[in-house]
């Protein structure tokens, strides 16, 4: 009787979908290994794993490793996740050497080490086909805990970094996510595509660093949103507002994604261009001709893929496809 409640127990599984939101350069590829088999090669930072059944309510190990390593003997941490029946986020997040990089200033975050952080009752739908569940997740070393707000509507206050705001229901045609510091600061403005998403649930993240000079010039602060497919995490635009216009104008990159080449164009000075590929790699480095505002560079150098372009202290992502 108790070895057949035992297998009855065990046969049950739960739903996980892994995603990669640790921004440190030295870990954006990593292979992950879960009760010791290979369950994703390469998974980069950024993306998202499809949903994985594994057993419920056991422990199950989830192994990291550096890209090609050959078995789970190569992994550098591993990590204990008990989960109940249903749908789960296991997201790898922190930095790898924590003294190397700016702290935290909230003391209500959770420790910025390198980590697997488990999100349960992951949602996949709404409440009506007319309106759009939302969740946020901090998931940026250097910030403090913000408050995030959709339209009108408050989605989160003081949220601290590993945690995650509950689900608010929201109209579909909404647009506009804010985001400030607890104490009232803008971090950023962002548009948000919810009409293609209409009667379902999405998980925002917020990802990179605030201040990317300060961290191995790792990628900067933006939203992202997971899909249930798994997959590359989609960009929320950044809308940039007249008035920041004139304090500090945009660096803009047109057309992105670009093919063959890329023009730039910023009022900003600055003497040069670096492109870094999602390992962290400078794979491209050009001077800003001099008393130029626009300029071209030429991208059939890079593979197809996502890079980060900084220009100074300014970072964008550009897509190269072909």
């Amino acid at each position: 009787m108790l070895v057949a409640l035992f297998a009855s127990a065990t046969s049950q599984t739960a739903q996980l979908q892994i995603i990669h939101n640790a921004a440190d350069p030295a870990a954006f590829v990593v292979d992950v290994y879960i009760n010791d088999v290979l369950a994703v090669d390469d998974l980069t930072f950024r993306t998202a794993t499809a949903v994985i059944d594994v057993p419920a309510n056991v422990d199950n190990a989830i192994s990291l490793a550096f890209r090609e390593s050959t078995s789970v003997y190569d992994a550098f941490a591993t990590y204990l996740v008990r989960l109940p029946i249903g749908r789960h986020y296991a997201v790898a997040t922190g930095v790898y050497q924590p003294t190397d990089f700016a702290p935290s200033p909230d003391p209500k975050a959770m420790n910025i080490a390198f980590t697997v952080a488990t999100f349960k009752n992951r949602r996949d739908t709404s409440t009506s086909p007319s309106t759009t569940a939302l969740s946020i997740i901090h998931g940026v070393t250097d910030a403090p805990a913000f408050d995030a707000m959709v339209g009108a509507q408050t989605m989160t206050t003081s949220l601290s970094y590993g945690s995650a705001s509950e689900y608010i229901t929201v109209p579909a045609d909404a647009s506009v996510v804010n985001v400030n510091t607890a104490a009232g600061a803008p971090i950023g403005q962002f548009t948000a595509d919810l009409p293609a998403y209409a009667g379902r649930a999405l998980t925002l993240f917020a990802s990179g660093f605030l201040d990317p000079q300060a961290n191995h010039q790792g990628p900067s602060f933006g939203l992202w949103c997971v899909l249930p497919a798994g997959g590359a995490l989609v960009e929320l635009p950044r809308i940039v507002s007249s008035v920041a216009d004139d304090a500090a104008p945009p660096f803009l990159l047109a057309p992105n994604p670009c093919s063959t080449f890329v023009r730039m164009r910023s009022a900003m000075p600055c003497k040069r261009v670096v492109i870094y590929d999602l390992l962290g790699q400078a794979v491209l480095s050009r001077e800003v001709p001099e008393g130029g505002d626009e300029w071209t560079v030429d991208t059939t150098p890079l593979a197809p893929g996502t890079y980060t372009v900084y220009f100074g202290a300014t970072a964008q992502q550009l897509r190269v496809a072909r």
